[in-house]
């Protein structure tokens, strides 16, 4: 129930024309700069609700986990903080993301939060991993299951 609730609204509030006659995201290369103030802003946490995700997802001490579609981090700091122990992969397919993502991750000093540049094809995650969450990205994925 979670899921699906945070999957509708997630969509409404992220692409409100999301659907078949939404544009291909695939190759646009998201300003960083300009998108951290609403991706990473306070106003999402009432909609995305991050401690219910992250309480959901009962991550173990030391697990990693990929955060594919990270953006600009909002949930992979999250997920660094909650488990220092472990790791976290922010995998992200805008260049201009990951720069981003890596220069937070040194700023913020998560040692335990890598920065992974994607494909199209591939989340390119380093290691193998525990646990992927994949968070308003779902539908920018060509030849997803409707």
């Amino acid at each position: 129930m979670l899921w699906t609730a945070a999957v509708a609204t997630a969509q409404e509030h992220h692409h409100p024309k999301a659907g078949a006659a939404a544009a291909d995201h695939m190759a646009h290369d998201f300003d960083a700069a300009k998108y951290a103030k609403t991706f990473d802003g306070p106003a999402r946490d009432k909609w995305q609700m991050p401690d219910k995700v992250l309480a959901a997802l009962q991550i173990m001490p030391g697990q990693s986990v990929a955060d594919i579609g990270a953006g600009t981090g909002y949930f992979s700091v999250r997920l660094a903080k909650a488990n220092p122990t472990g790791h976290v992969f922010a995998s992200e397919l805008s260049k201009s993301m990951v720069e981003h993502l890596a220069a937070r991750a040194a700023k913020e000093k998560f040692t335990n939060l890598t920065a992974v540049q994607a494909t199209p094809d591939s989340a390119n995650l380093l290691d193998p991993v525990d646990l992927i969450l994949v968070v308003n990205t779902y539908h920018h994925i060509r030849s997803r299951i409707q």
